[in-house]
């Protein structure tokens, strides 16, 4: 070999190495582009999830480790929060059922043992006391021989959106004026205490009560002292009824009270104290309010409307008798 061929190869793998450098730069370019892409997809990723209120979680079944996404960090504690030492079971202590369903219990038997995708719905306990209600969606990956993997998790916060709907179902079924239940659900409440009749033989009672003179009120004093008396009506009794019981406005100013799982007898003593709270109200008349009262209670084979027809003819009664008392609403029929 002669020294002009040395040379010549030498400045060959020269050449060689220098496209092989080129070549590098131009992958190692195409790779930070990459890396650039990933980076502003996972960016765009988590201001998505954050957006939207979504956070993740995964569980690893063979180190136990619990990985929290730093959206749903934020979501459910706040963001100077580090939750990387928070346990397994510390997580699932947060979950907490409106329903009072065990969702520690089904999400490790159902999801991690059985195998099952698993969407519900629950509220969660932030650090902070503060609840929110989740949508939930859980699965578990499994290995070839069927032992599980990793369990992951995705967190939907739409506390704003159920405390809406929850909201708008309250103003559906609310009296504008009275606030208290409106004539289409206190006629609901009356099927729902029917239904539970049928079925369970647990007997409720019913009050009607109707303001004396009250037209005379809007007469002699105005349209707004007539809702204010009322909306005094409608406080007395709310204040009196118990947290089981139902109270709406049938109509103008007339009332309606469910009394779930009631005697007739302990129905009558609250119409009774009604009666007398009523008498003692002040209002922006002056004048002493009274009502009426039929009280009464649901009979075998009975419909809803002939109840009704029953405890306002005993309404009517004490009307005709002279106001300001309580009629009992005659026995039905047998059928």
């Amino acid at each position: 070999m002669t020294p002009t061929d040395k040379t010549s190869i030498t400045q060959e793998e020269f050449d060689k190495l220098e496209e092989n450098v080129l070549m590098l730069e131009i992958e190692n370019h195409d790779l930070k582009q990459k890396i650039q892409h990933y980076e502003f997809e996972q960016y765009k990723l988590q201001e998505i999830q954050r957006l939207a209120k979504v956070g993740t979680w995964e569980l690893n079944h063979l180190s136990y480790d619990l990985r929290i996404s730093s959206e749903l960090s934020q979501l459910l504690y706040s963001k100077t929060t580090d939750m990387s030492g928070l346990s397994w079971h510390d997580f699932l202590d947060t979950f907490v059922s409106a329903e009072n369903k065990d969702i520690k219990k089904e999400l490790i038997e159902d999801v991690i043992q059985n195998g099952k995708s698993l969407d519900f719905e629950h509220y969660i306990v932030r650090l902070d006391g503060k609840r929110i209600f989740v949508h939930h969606h859980c699965k578990t990956f499994y290995n070839a021989i069927g032992q599980p993997l990793i369990t992951t998790g995705l967190i939907h916060d739409f506390t704003f959106e159920y405390n809406q709907s929850i909201e708008l179902e309250k103003r559906a079924s609310t009296d504008a004026l009275t606030l208290l239940l409106n004539r289409r659900r206190i006629n609901e409440v009356l099927k729902e205490q029917y239904e539970i009749f049928q079925r369970y033989q647990k007997i409720s009672a019913y009050i009607m009560l109707d303001i004396d003179y009250f037209k005379n009120v809007n007469d002699l004093f105005g349209h707004q002292t007539g809702d204010e008396v009322l909306c005094k009506i409608a406080n007395i009794i709310k204040s009196k009824i118990r947290c089981v019981d139902y109270a709406g406005r049938w109509g103008g100013e007339e009332f309606l009270i469910i009394c779930p799982n009631t005697s007739l007898e302990n129905t009558f003593q609250l119409a009774e104290k009604l009666r007398l709270n009523f008498m003692e109200m002040k209002n922006p008349t002056g004048a002493t309010i009274t009502a009426s009262f039929g009280v009464g209670e649901i009979a075998p084979g009975e419909s809803t409307d002939k109840l009704l027809k029953r405890i306002d003819d005993a309404l009517y009664q004490a009307k005709e008798n002279g106001r300001n008392q309580i009629r009992f609403a005659r026995s039905a029929p047998k059928s």
